[in-house]
């Protein structure tokens, strides 16, 4: 079977010639292949390099279009990156610094504090559209090819957004205690714009739409889910179901307190299952919790494969592998993104134990 033969069916549940296997890999780990005596390869070229298939991750599909009320703009003060974003009714700024290393970049302050803020945001979202970008969408298909797929990004549901980018844990909780009917007022808004854009993904060449959740119960309530996320997330995998599209919800964080929520999901599966310690559920667990009809994405811990050596790497996916019922439906991968400096040969050598196992 090709790569992109073998994902298709492992959606559909059905059997293939070996279990497929499509770490989530992206810049954050490319940027490591020089210190390992690799050119920097493009994400295909990483996870051919590595001779895993391809699920191509944030595959450009469609863009956001604000109108010309709204006024962006960047500056640099001290080290910090200034991103403000103006409007005629008032203005947000976001903060960015690097870290001493200079590999990664974090928020000192997000765009989102006050009410006030909210209002603003909610301007910005009504003077918002988007436009297709399925041009580029095809050139990446052009260049997987047979060996994989290239997956589009739907946006978050209203919380999620607020929670990983906007606003912050904190601050989101004290609005909605705070400010329920504005903020309602928001999400209302902000979800209304998110299923235009899984209509108009829906009318593009992808295969697969991918929600960005990173849902954990580290961050979220399972009341707060059920609340804020359970209904939105069918409605959109609704969308994309009418338009023919599997649609997965990554979920990267603890999960085991959304298991009855997860099995009742309109998802058709659930990306980046990641066991103990960065998350709470092996993916046998997730089996059994889920039932056979959900798609699992997932199973070994990032930080786990870049610390091990090659032949602790091959014990550990034994084990996993091992336990697994069947490979109905499951596709071995990180959960989540495959950590900066992986050792290649321990991605390698997981390849190998794969191509090697017999079919469950």
């Amino acid at each position: 079977m090709t790569g992109k033969e073998r994902v298709l069916a492992s959606f559909r549940g059905e059997e293939t010639d070996h279990l497929c296997w499509a770490p989530l890999i992206d810049g954050y780990f490319t940027s490591s292949l020089p210190a390992q005596g690799y050119p920097e390869h493009n994400v295909p070229d990483a996870l051919r390099l590595v001779g895993a298939d391809i699920i191509e991750r944030h595959s450009p599909t469609i863009r956001r279009v604000e109108d010309g009320t709204i006024q962006r703009r960047t500056e640099y003060r001290d080290g910090v990156e200034l991103e403000i974003v103006e409007t005629p009714v008032g203005a947000l700024t976001t903060e960015r610094r690097k870290t001493d290393t200079g590999q990664t970049t974090f928020i000192t302050k997000r765009p989102i504090v006050t009410v006030e803020d909210v209002r603003v945001y909610q301007y910005i979202t009504e003077h918002t559209r988007f436009a297709a970008d399925f041009a580029a969408f095809r050139e990446r298909m052009a260049l997987i090819g047979d060996d994989g797929i290239p997956t589009s990004s739907g946006p978050l549901t209203p919380i999620q957004a607020f929670l990983q980018h906007l606003c912050g844990v904190a601050d989101t909780i004290y609005l909605l205690m705070d400010y329920p009917r504005e903020m309602a007022e928001c999400f209302a808004v902000m979800h209304e714009q998110n299923k235009e854009a899984y209509r108009l993904i829906g009318e593009s060449p992808t295969e697969a739409v991918f929600i960005y959740e990173d849902t954990s119960s580290t961050v979220i309530s399972p009341e707060y889910y059920a609340q804020y996320c359970a209904a939105y997330i069918d409605e959109y995998a609704q969308i994309c179901h009418d338009a023919g599209k599997w649609f997965m919800t990554h979920m990267c964080g603890k999960l085991s307190a959304f298991n009855s929520r997860l099995k009742a999901g309109q998802q058709d599966g659930i990306d980046s299952v990641c066991p103990p310690t960065t998350g709470d559920i092996w993916a046998h667990q997730a089996r059994a919790a889920w039932g056979p009809g959900k798609v699992i994405i997932g199973g070994l811990e990032p930080p786990a494969l870049k610390r091990m050596t090659v032949a602790e790497t091959r014990d550990y996916v034994t084990r996993v592998l091992d336990q697994m019922p069947t490979f109905r439906r499951f596709i071995l991968s990180t959960g989540d993104a495959t950590s900066h400096g992986t050792p290649v040969e321990n991605l390698r050598a997981i390849s190998e134990v794969v191509a090697a196992w017999g079919w469950k």
